[in-house]
């Protein structure tokens, strides 16, 4: 009979079969017709296409679908995979510690530290102990900061960093002593303990404690003025 393949032009694109007065066309081992009835394609549509797959293609019937290895979960778009692991998969930012939720993650601190208002960083607990803090006598932490403090008797400058003592500070102060001989040298080295005693407590200066001394006897003697 005649071989009708060979006087048309049938188009097939592996193998063309002679059927009386027609033809049909075939596919080699390992490939199916196309619907148009002429062209082939591989029964493993994986390798018969660019699947664009991170990981794993994995033919079906007439398609293709993506997976991924063990520990890894596919991103909405098919193709490309993400660990399970998030805080792997993703740049966290997390200073300290990141720890992988459901589908996100958070950020810890260790121990000591409290995480910041970002959610990234961490701060230490004790701030006093992080920070060149500056205070002159106590350090006191505060929520997220600290203020300087000072001793019994002393009061913070207005650098809110250095102290002084509560009797220092503008203060004019004038001593008015009996140098009669009549005191007596005992009471008057008693006197003079004494004002030694409180000039030594006071920060003496134009802008601080200004002091006089006034001695009477039979006439009176300013022995300094302020």
């Amino acid at each position: 009979g005649k071989d009708i393949c060979k006087s048309v032009s049938h188009g097939c694109e592996h193998a063309c079969v002679s059927a009386g007065e027609s033809y049909f066309c075939t596919c080699q081992e390992g490939f199916l017709l196309r619907e148009d009835g002429k062209t082939c394609r591989s029964k493993d549509l994986c390798k018969a296409v660019k699947h664009g797959c991170e990981h794993l293609c994995v033919s079906t019937e007439d398609s293709y679908i993506c997976k991924c290895h063990e520990g890894f979960l596919l991103r909405e778009d098919g193709k490309t995979c993400r660990s399970k692991d998030l805080c792997k998969a993703v740049e966290h930012g997390c200073e300290h510690l990141c720890v992988s939720a459901e589908d996100s993650y958070i950020c810890k601190c260790h121990e000591g530290f409290l995480l910041a208002g970002d959610g990234k960083t961490c701060r230490n607990k004790d701030v006093c102990n992080s920070v060149d803090h500056g205070c002159e006598q106590i350090c006191v932490n505060m929520e997220a900061s600290y203020v300087c403090k000072c001793h019994e008797d002393f009061t913070l400058r207005e650098d809110g960093k250095t102290c002084r003592r509560c009797t220092e500070g503008p203060l004019d102060l004038v001593f008015v002593i009996d140098g009669s001989k009549s005191l007596g040298e005992d009471n008057f080295e008693t006197v003079k303990q004494f004002v030694t005693g409180i000039l030594d407590s006071l920060e003496i200066s134009p802008k601080a404690a200004r002091v006089g001394l006034l001695q009477y006897s039979t006439e009176v003697r300013t022995e300094f003025t302020l």
